[in-house]
């Protein structure tokens, strides 16, 4: 069989068009996963890719190295590296279900997390945030106060760490310091985990992801599972020396991240002003990669969309009717305009779409 396959002309033993059908269909995923499936903002069907402008995308495209975390490895029990931070999240779910707790993501969390986690049948809860805005260290210290009394883990996503482009006084975040003035308060469980990763373009296309554990049980839960694949050494050692330059204050490192919050600065601000003259109202940004967005002229109105037949028995164009709403948004925008965009049924936010500036 295998001799066949490789020598036949397999155009001609197989089907040229499967029409309609739904991958999840003919693969036959269950039905825990179709959900997940059906509603994730990955790709648009029946459209070349290339043709299309892609501001839907949880990655950081420009060359900006997210290395901040180090500020917290100093007293942390266990630095744990792979080749992408996604799976290094799933085994946090995976603890997570372990031990019969509920994730609670505040909105506008990044998509793929939360539909990683509704794959892994974690139990799931929406906080409502405000989207856009960066913590004051008091905030913060607050937020990790609560979660303390409680006994809550904690995981922040360090992603987007060091690109606060509109943050005058802040004065950053003191990590070490918060915790410190919990110790005596706080229950057994609690604890907080740094997520992150570098950006594509920092090792040439290469990924790079990492968690940073500070309790022992769960350093233990987590590497219950396996399947964590461990990234090549020349990652390795590119990453070593980025942490090297942190910890170093170099200014070639601090220049690099001036130069693209600026570029961040600048695109959200052209953004936010071509959104508007269109009718969009947007919410103000203050850091990372993402303009955030309400499209309020239209949302729950009618509109008339032009649609483009796909396939090969397709006879041109057409008009629809449709009601604009978060389930439908991102694709009526796409249809007008080529554009990909995350809708609030992605983000979390009801009514707002996401469009990623770090391209």
């Amino acid at each position: 069989m295998f001799s066949f396959l490789i020598t036949s002309n397999l155009t001609s033993v197989l089907p040229r068009s499967c029409g309609n059908v739904k991958s999840v269909d003919m693969i036959g995923f269950a039905k825990s996963a179709v959900s997940v499936l059906n509603n994730a903002e990955l790709a648009i069907d029946g459209v070349d890719n290339g043709s299309l402008v892609h501001m839907d995308v949880d990655e950081i495209y420009l060359p900006i190295p997210s290395v901040k975390a180090a500020i917290f490895e100093s007293s942390s029990r266990e630095f744990v590296y792979v080749d992408n931070s996604k799976a290094l999240f799933n085994k946090l779910v995976l603890c997570c279900t372990k031990e019969g707790g509920t994730l609670c993501f505040p909105a506008g969390s990044n998509g793929n997390y939360v539909s990683s986690a509704t794959f892994l049948k974690a139990d799931i809860v929406t906080v409502p945030t405000d989207a856009n805005v960066v913590y004051s260290n008091k905030e913060i210290g607050e937020i990790l106060s609560t979660c303390a009394r409680f006994g809550a883990r904690v995981i922040i996503d360090t992603s987007s760490s060091g690109l606060e482009f509109d943050s005058e006084g802040w004065g950053g975040w003191d990590l070490e310091g918060c915790l410190a003035k919990l110790n005596s308060s706080f229950k057994p469980s609690f604890c907080v985990s740094l997520l992150g990763g570098l950006s594509l373009k920092v090792l040439n296309g290469l990924r790079f992801g990492f968690v940073i554990l500070n309790q022992l049980v769960l350093v233990d839960t987590f590497y219950s599972y396996p399947g964590l694949s461990k990234p090549h050494s020349t990652v390795r050692y590119a990453t070593k020396k980025l942490l090297e330059l942190r910890e170093q204050k170099s200014s070639i490192l601090s220049d690099a991240i001036v130069e693209h919050t600026q570029i961040l600065r600048s695109r959200s601000k052209c953004l936010k002003e071509a959104l508007e003259k269109s009718g969009w109202d947007v919410l103000e940004s203050c850091a990372g990669v993402f303009v955030v967005a309400k499209l309020s002229a239209y949302l729950k109105k009618t509109i008339k969309l032009k649609i483009s037949s796909k396939g090969e028995d397709s006879q041109g164009n057409g008009t629809t009717e449709i009601t604009l709403n978060d389930s439908n948004i991102r694709n009526a925008i796409f249809e007008a305009t080529g554009l990909c965009t995350n809708s609030g049924s992605w983000t979390g936010i009801p009514g707002y779409c996401r469009f990623n500036i770090a391209l």
